[in-house]
């Protein structure tokens, strides 16, 4: 049948991507298989050989196809009892972060130097397109040596609860009675606070006035503001600047006219962060004037900011839960269970009872834990050599048990998933559930679950499914799902021309995320059909946005669900602004890139790779003058067609 109805179109000379000349039937390559695969789906769909085309016979083709089938099956099956029905695969980036976090306690981004995923154009899950090198593998070392450096605090208690001094700050007394192009002229000092009239990331930074972070946790910020010399609401942004440079919104506030309102944030900080409070320009601020002139004869509004203050890092007890997750009940010496701040570090060792054992037990109980399933017999060995080798050497527990502990969060059991050929055992399939929900390890109830072999009953696989949607946990999925998906984690990769979209800021770039991320989640929750994410009659939007959308009627920053008016051209993902974003670069949209992101996307079927002749065939676009007439100009060459 190939010989008689494929190979004088799909030979050496051929337009497409297959020339079956070169192709055999050794189906142990990948590449073979993959071929013949493709072969067999398109001959049964009828897609092969084209209309218009001789076509085989009725017997010819169903015995070749039944051939083909039962080779494929075949060896598909034999592949799959030697090696798996999958390549075993390594934690993502992502994955190994919140692994690492969850396991240890902490809140420290130790991931960041490990090398971005490979963008294949499919997910970052699949086996086949992971890379393991040695640059990981130095760069997991590292990033090992961070996490336990976080979660080992013997220090003393680094909380505080800090007032930002406004009316004593060097940093505004440095900018007072200065001109615009100087950083003055854009603020008025009112009592024990400051009024800003425009924005600004140079005034009131955490940094400058005092408060450095001292390690990464959550801290909760402060603010009493009000409007200034408004009758309308004003909106104040809280705004963090990490050590590298770049900004992330912590939160946005419509602030009234009238007594100060106060405002809190409770945010994960990390060391190098600062923070400020900052005024979002509107209508009605005369940048004119103010650049020609201060605020000497002023009367725009402003944002009147009469206090600020920070606490933090916010641990229930002292030391964290961090080092009590890696110690057990009572391993703490009495010096490092009272160093809270009230008394000086010691030299005597944080840890009781300093012997090969005891470092035994504890490699022992947290390699259970991130193994994610029971310790098989030697499988400790290599590790707990590393740890005693070190104590022997050393006599520091500390540094032997680092050791010790490296060794497990850089270990296949630990950075790989299991791949044993077969069905999953329980503990396998907590580790596959919990990572597709949650993005990271299984907690302890699906780890006892597991152990005592209920977790595959359907009852009980069903009641934890429901759990673990209903956990915040699974914000990661939506998140990472949908950055994957509808390649949100590339809507920052441009910023659009301000010449043409002046409207757009850093609020509303913020607030695009997050209308898509709580629109997919609520189909989740309300179990709503999939076809909502072609056309929905709701959405969720804060004042920001639905200004931006000129949807009235929504007061506010924070995000509600809103109905869609009937003749809305918002319902559905495709036209919410974050995947518009997504698929424009900046200044003009192309129905070349986002038709390539309908089909690839959302249908499963994208174009196929240009003919190797398409380079040398460049259509006629004499006397076209917009995009649309270029684009038509393409279509009429049939091999720019597709």
């Amino acid at each position: 049948m190939i010989q008689e109805h494929c190979v004088h179109c799909h030979d050496e000379n051929t337009e497409t991507s297959l020339d079956l000349t070169t192709v055999d039937f050794d189906l142990a390559s990948a590449t073979n298989f993959k071929h013949w695969q493709s072969v067999f789906d398109r001959v049964e769909a009828g897609e092969m050989p084209p209309q218009g085309e001789e076509q085989p016979d009725a017997k010819t083709m169903e015995s070749a196809m039944e051939k083909l089938r039962k080779d494929l099956h075949a060896f598909s099956l034999r592949r799959q009892r030697r090696a798996g029905r999958v390549p075993a695969r390594r934690l993502t980036k992502y994955e190994y972060s919140n692994t690492i976090q969850d396991l240890l306690h902490i809140q420290d981004e130790v991931a960041v130097e490990l090398p971005a995923e490979t963008d294949s154009g499919r997910f970052n899950t699949i086996g086949q397109s992971q890379r393991l090198s040695s640059v990981h593998m130095a760069a997991l070392l590292r990033s090992a040596d961070r996490a336990l450096d976080a979660a080992l605090q013997f220090r003393e208690d680094p909380y505080r609860d800090f007032k930002i001094d406004i009316p004593n700050s060097p940093r505004l007394a440095y900018h007072d009675g200065k001109t615009f192009i100087d950083g003055g002229g854009i603020y008025l000092r009112a009592g024990q606070g400051v009024i800003l009239f425009t924005e600004a990331d140079f005034l009131l930074p955490s940094h400058a006035h005092g408060f450095d972070v001292p390690m990464s946790g959550d801290y909760k910020i402060t603010i009493e503001a009000d409007a200034f010399r408004s009758e309308t609401e004003v909106i104040m942004k809280v705004i963090c600047k990490s050590e590298n440079g770049s900004t992330r919104l912590l939160s946005a506030y419509d602030v009234q006219p009238g007594d100060p309102q106060t405002f809190v944030i409770e945010s994960v900080l990390h060391p190098g962060d600062s923070f400020y409070p900052t005024f979002v320009m509107g209508e009605g601020t005369d940048m004119q004037h103010i650049m020609a002139h201060g605020m000497e004869g002023y009367n725009g509004k402003g944002l009147a900011i009469r206090s600020y203050r920070v606490e933090g890092p916010l641990f229930p007890h002292w030391p964290p839960p961090s080092t009590n997750s890696v110690l057990p009940s009572g391993a703490l010496s009495n010096s490092a269970q009272t160093n809270s701040g009230t008394k000086p570090p010691t030299d005597e060792s944080p840890i009781q009872g300093n012997s090969v054992e005891k470092l035994h037990t504890i490699i022992e109980e947290f390699s259970r834990r991130a193994f994610r399933a029971p310790l098989r017999e030697g499988e400790l060995e290599p590790i707990l050599a590393i740890a005693e080798q070190e104590f022997q050497q050393s006599r520091d527990f500390v540094h032997a048990l680092r050791a010790g502990l490296k060794a497990t969060l850089t270990s296949p059991q630990f950075l790989l998933f299991d791949s044993t050929p077969g069905e999953l055992d329980d503990h396998a399939l907590a580790s596959r559930l919990s990572y597709f929900l949650w993005r990271s390890m299984p907690d302890e109830q699906l780890i006892q679950l597991a152990d005592q072999g209920k977790l595959s009953e359907a009852s009980t696989l069903r009641s934890q499914v429901e759990r673990m949607l209903n956990n915040e946990k699974c914000q990661r999925f939506v998140q990472d799902f949908l950055g994957q998906w509808l390649r949100l984690y590339k809507i920052h990769a441009n910023t659009p021309d301000q010449r043409l979209y002046w409207e757009y800021d850093e609020l509303l770039g913020a607030s695009l995320v997050q209308e898509t991320e709580l629109f997919f989640a609520s189909l989740i929750e309300d179990n709503l059909p999939a076809e909502n994410l072609i056309d929905s009659n709701f959405t969720f939007l804060n004042r920001r946005l639905a200004e931006h959308y000129r949807i009235h009627g929504v007061k506010g920053q924070q995000f509600r669900r809103v109905p869609l008016p009937k003749d809305s051209v918002r319902g559905g993902v495709l036209t919410q602004a974050s995947v518009l974003k997504t698929t424009a670069n900046g200044s003009l949209t192309s129905p070349v890139i986002r038709g390539n992101f309908v089909l690839s996307n959302f249908l499963g079927v994208p174009p196929p790779p240009p003919p190797p002749s398409a380079g040398s065939i460049e259509p006629d676009t004499r006397g076209t003058k917009t995009l649309r007439e270029q684009l038509a100009a393409h279509r009429d060459v049939a091999s720019c067609n597709s």
